[in-house]
């Protein structure tokens, strides 16, 4: 049940930024980092509750992993390293 809360949180970002574009003119460069930040909150609230009442928190905590993840990738998407590594993948598969 936890995994499929959690995939549910994962969907929140994308909809979220999306919204806040349209709706409230936030410019896209915010849209896209402000709905991350938000999701991290609900998980990591969803980890403390857990923890507290003596349950299993560990798929929020992988679930929190995986959002971390994706936002420093969404960070780093104009670096060299990550330039190198998508253009490695382009050339050799298209």
């Amino acid at each position: 049940m936890r995994y499929m809360i959690g995939t549910a949180v994962l969907l929140i970002s994308p909809g979220l930024g999306k919204a806040f574009t349209i709706f409230f003119n936030i410019p896209i460069s915010f849209a896209l980092g402000i709905p991350d930040y938000i999701a991290m909150f609900i998980v990591l609230i969803f980890v403390i509750y857990d923890f507290r009442n003596i349950k299993n928190y560990y798929p929020y905590v992988v679930i929190l992993v995986v959002l971390i993840v994706q936002h420093l990738v969404l960070i780093c998407r104009y670096t060299d390293f990550r330039q190198t590594i998508g253009g490695q993948f382009a050339k050799n598969l298209f």
